[in-house]
This record gives C-alpha cells, sequence and structure tokens, in this order.
C-alpha cells in the first residue's frame, strides 16, 4: 500500500470516529495521516477536529497551510 493510499484510509478513519463522536481518537488518526503526507486532505481533516473540539485557531492555521498547497 502506498502513502497517499495509508493516509486516505487514516483520514477517512479519523472522519468515522468524529461522526461517532471520538474526538480524541479523530484527532490521533488525523496526525497519523497529516505525519504520512502532510496534503492539502489531510490538513484539512486536521482542522476540522480542531474546530470540533473548539480549537479554533488551531484550526484556522492549520486550514491556510492546507489553502497553500492547493
Amino acid at each position: 500500500m502506498t502513502i497517499e493510499l495509508l493516509a486516505a484510509r487514516l483520514r477517512l478513519q479519523s472522519r468515522i470516529a468524529m461522526e461517532e463522536g471520538d474526538l480524541d481518537e479523530a484527532e490521533f488518526l488525523s496526525r497519523q495521516a497529516c505525519m504520512l503526507h502532510r496534503s492539502a486532505d489531510s490538513l484539512m481533516v486536521r482542522a476540522g477536529v480542531a474546530l470540533a473540539r473548539g480549537e479554533f485557531r488551531e484550526a484556522v492555521v492549520l486550514w491556510h497551510e492546507a489553502r497553500q498547497q492547493e
């Protein structure tokens, strides 16, 4: 499996964890995805988790970084 595919799987698992209300797991998985492949998609998932956790400054920083990569 390529790094990009593994990161995509981690992003999906992070979104599922967030939908289930497990924000700690969602954050862990989104961080893992970014460590493997720091893409705009990975950064946007991390930003979404930060937003859900009420970490607004972190969400904005991640969102800006993601936008720069597009």
